[in-house]
């Protein structure tokens, strides 16, 4: 139900990440819309299953399944995309995704409307801090990408739409 990001299994290195894994998860999606091959289904059904079980700590898109920190906002924006466009066939995703996005509102927004890149862990001191840095690629476009595709598929003008902006 996962994907090894740095390389082969033979390799010995095992990293799955969030962000890695929302796309995985949307391309295997599209793969399986195309073929409608079974095969691909069922993939789909259990790295969904491992996704929603293991990268999630309440709203909050954890970086791995082991590790909360780092939460940063491309990992956020990822989940909202990936369980948006998974919705035809899970639902519920929906629901979730618009508490990732209240979370990081709440969290993750300057109040003058930009985003920050995330929230890190001190190596040092070993409590988290937010960086907030508003990187245009990463946080920002991300970020609108997100509310756009959440708008996209929870009916157009909805009062729950309208409060996210």
């Amino acid at each position: 139900g996962s994907f090894d990001y740095v390389g082969p299994p033979k390799s010995g290195k095992k990293f799955v990440d969030n962000y890695h894994t929302g796309f995985n998860m949307r391309m295997l999606y599209s793969i399986w819309k195309l073929t409608n091959d079974e095969a691909i289904k069922t993939s789909l059904d259990n790295c969904y299953t491992h996704y929603m079980n293991n990268f999630f700590e309440g709203p909050i898109p954890k970086f791995t399944p082991e590790r909360l920190y780092r939460v940063d906002i491309h990992s956020v924006s990822e989940c909202v995309h990936c369980l948006c466009t998974l919705s035809p066939e899970y639902p519920q995703g929906i629901q979730y995704a618009k508490e990732t996005l209240h979370w990081a509102i709440k969290e993750l927004q300057h109040k003058s409307g930009w985003f920050y890149h995330g929230i890190f862990l001190s190596r040092i001191f070993k409590k988290p801090f937010k960086s907030k840095i508003p990187y245009m690629r990463w946080a920002q476009a991300w970020m609108f990408r997100a509310f756009t595709t959440v708008s996209m598929y929870d009916s157009f003008g909805t009062e729950s739409t309208k409060s996210l902006a």
